[in-house]
């Protein structure tokens, strides 16, 4: 199956990646790093690219990478 057929059937069945990135119809995906600092009661957030990769590669290493999600109306 196709990246964005793989993408479209999960969907379909309530399920996304969890992955913490920014996944692309393609399969392509942008893993992200985040993390926080806290300063002087100031919070700020930060995100960064850590690597391009693709779903089938990840389903490689792990094939349930794909998360139950509840869809609103």
């Amino acid at each position: 199956m196709k990246n964005n057929e793989t993408i479209k059937y999960h969907w379909k069945n309530n399920k996304l990646q969890g992955i913490e990135g920014i996944v692309y119809p393609s399969g392509k995906i942008i893993i992200m790093d985040f993390y926080e600092v806290i300063d002087n009661n100031i919070t700020k957030f930060f995100i960064n690219p850590v690597c391009e990769t693709s779903i089938e590669s990840v389903e490689n290493f792990n094939a349930d990478i794909w998360c139950e999600i509840e869809k609103h109306p």
